[in-house]
């Protein structure tokens, strides 16, 4: 039987590449943060570490230039008969922040912002190597990073990159996203299983009636058992929104009575709202406690570059236990909590997403039978074979819940090739274990049958 990569992506430029840009102005700013620090071995390394992901960062640019199809020829090409679940993203909210009551704070031309953030981080890394007590080390990778940054600078400089989105452009790409990966699943039936990115604040996902209810049958005749294009639902909460907004406590009672998957992007890193206010209908994340708030919401962190702004807004609006709030009231929804909790400096989502998989009902039965993890985007060997050795091979019971996926082309910002992440799942898993989380497990998420006819 073929293999399922169950999370990747297949969306270009026209989605995302205004945000990454900033996902790698936030890496390289960083790896100034760690040399510019004192001589210790943890900001060394961390330094050294970041340089090698924003190498990747030029890889990642130059496969968001392609199309949907080109892209996905790309994936095909190193998972060679692999089905794909490519999960839709909607980006347009990255950038808005509607009902507050000021206008989104982030209304600057994106490519001006990075230049200037480039310029400053260039200066700052030859400062740092002309300190007479730098380390030796040190002094070689803050002149190795400015190169990079210097080279990504003139990468920025050409005309390829002249019509990457601004922050205040009204431009709406996710009517042409759907589209494009309809036509998608259209060419390639057997090969392609979409998931439909679903995001609360977008109006046309659902109707709203006089009673304050929602009927969702817009999103959910999108289905494939409904005679639509889509295997199932994704979300992405750091965009902005809350997973208990009514819309989607209404989506998941759906989804549990008709068996459909949803996949749930939750760690401490990836894309994120730039706004410093929203307004949330549902429950935050603060102080180890949900809070239902209802109201305009105002984070802490407003440096656009901080360390620490991405994990607030993960951490407010895709905390583990919100998820767990969540099952509580759809214990059987069908769910892959993907990247397992995959936090940056912490196992303490992975542990507690563990934790709700691991849990039991009075009667000794799981309290919560259909949720899974998938492991996409964690390129590095060791983290995988924690991820492996602490948790996959201990619990025999829970392995049938685990799922492969790639996260490409995103996880490209993290590798040198897509070569390297395939070759770390041959090297971690046996092949019977990768056989389980690539085939068998993806095929039950999927509800495919258990034999191709």
């Amino acid at each position: 039987m073929r293999r399922i990569d169950v999370h990747c992506h297949f969306f270009n430029r026209k989605e995302l590449s205004a945000l990454m840009l900033l996902n790698i102005i936030h890496m390289i700013r960083n790896a100034e943060i760690s040399l510019s620090g004192t001589n210790t071995n943890q900001n060394v390394n961390e330094a050294r570490q970041i340089s090698k992901s924003v190498k990747s960062s030029i890889s990642f640019f130059m496969t968001s230039l392609k199309s949907p199809k080109q892209i996905y020829k790309k994936i095909n090409s190193y998972e060679k008969g692999y089905i794909f679940a490519p999960l839709m993203l909607d980006a347009y909210w990255l950038t808005q922040s509607p009902k507050t009551d000021e206008p989104h704070v982030r209304q600057d031309d994106i490519m001006g912002v990075v230049k200037n953030e480039l310029d400053n981080i260039s200066d700052s890394l030859q400062n740092i190597a002309k300190r007479k007590t730098i380390s030796t080390e040190k002094r070689h990778l803050s002149i190795e990073t400015k190169r990079i940054t210097d080279s990504f600078k003139r990468l920025l400089s050409k005309k390829t990159f002249e019509d990457v989105p601004k922050l205040n452009s009204s431009v709406d790409n996710f009517p042409l996203q759907e589209t494009e990966i309809t036509a998608l699943q259209e060419a390639y039936p057997n090969d392609i299983m979409p998931f439909y990115a679903v995001d609360p604040r977008r109006a046309s996902n659902f109707i709203k009636k006089a009673d304050g209810t929602y009927d969702i049958s817009p999103i959910t005749k999108k289905l494939k058992i409904n005679g639509g294009h889509f295997t199932g639902f994704k979300l992405y909460t750091p965009c902005g929104y809350s997973p208990t907004h009514p819309m989607l406590m209404k989506m998941y009672e759906y989804c549990e009575q008709n068996n459909v998957p949803i996949i749930a992007h939750v760690s401490g890193s990836g894309a994120t709202t730039l706004a410093n206010k929203l307004y949330i209908e549902g429950h935050v994340y603060k102080d180890q406690e949900l809070h239902e708030v209802n109201r305009v919401w105002e984070f802490d962190n407003k440096n656009l570059f901080a360390r620490d702004r991405i994990l607030e807004h993960s951490e407010r609006l895709n905390h583990p236990m919100l998820w767990e709030h969540i099952l509580n009231t759809y214990p059987k929804l069908k769910i892959d909590l993907a990247h397992f909790g995959h936090l940056p400096h912490s196992m303490e989502w992975t542990n507690y997403i563990w934790s709700m998989m691991k849990k039991k009902d009075k009667d000794g039965n799981y309290a919560y039978p259909n949720l899974y993890t998938d492991l996409a985007c964690i390129p590095d060997r060791d983290t995988l074979f924690t991820f492996h050795n602490r948790y996959f091979a201990i619990e025999k019971e829970l392995q049938c819940r685990f799922l492969y996926g790639s996260d490409f082309y995103m996880n490209l910002v993290y590798l040198n090739d897509m070569s390297d992440y395939c070759e770390n799942f041959v090297n971690v898993f046996t092949a019977e274990e990768f056989d389980l989380i690539s085939i068998t497990n993806p095929r039950k998420f999927l509800n495919l049958p258990e034999e191709d006819k």
